[in-house]
């Protein structure tokens, strides 16, 4: 009731998909390398539904000097993620690995974006500011559509996608 109370005010409710796809690889790292049973519902966050705006992450990787764009293995990937952001502090010009990664550092950014669309575009619906976003802010990485950090950042500045 409360998204939806939100959202009728042309608002747009974004969660994180959540981070425990992480859970399961460390356990699967603590015994060798053998994948222990989980509960299949694990990855569901009771935050979800169709109503929101769900984000999973994406981890930038430096391989042979290229850098590349990969969905992050600790990020939930449920059928319920509506797009994929930059779960690190650090952005694509840098491939250290920064101490603290996580789907809670994708969501503001998508959060932020969908705010300027909001703020430039006050009669759309939070659907239909989530498919201008997906239009004109993303690219795909492994078939998913990810806020593209170069675009966005143009966009959050003032200037036009």
């Amino acid at each position: 009731k409360a998204v939806k109370a939100l959202e009728s005010q042309k608002n747009s409710v974004v969660v994180s998909s959540g981070n425990q796809e992480q859970v399961a690889n460390g356990l699967a790292k603590d015994a060798h390398g053998i994948r222990p049973r989980i509960d299949p519902k694990k990855d569901e966050n009771i935050l979800v539904n169709s109503e929101v705006t769900t984000v999973g992450a994406t981890r930038w990787w430096k391989k042979d000097g290229q850098l590349s764009e990969h969905l992050a293995a600790y990020s939930n990937r449920t059928s319920e993620v509506d797009i994929y952001a930059s779960g690190s502090v650090a952005d694509r010009h840098d491939a250290k690995a920064p101490p603290i990664i996580g789907t809670s550092f994708a969501a503001p950014r998508v959060a932020a974006a969908m705010a300027k669309l909001h703020r430039d575009h006050p009669t759309l619906s939070s659907r239909q500011i989530e498919g201008m976003l997906k239009e004109s802010l993303t690219h795909q990485t492994g078939g998913e559509a990810v806020l593209d950090y170069e675009k966005t950042a143009t966009y959050l500045q003032g200037k036009t996608f």
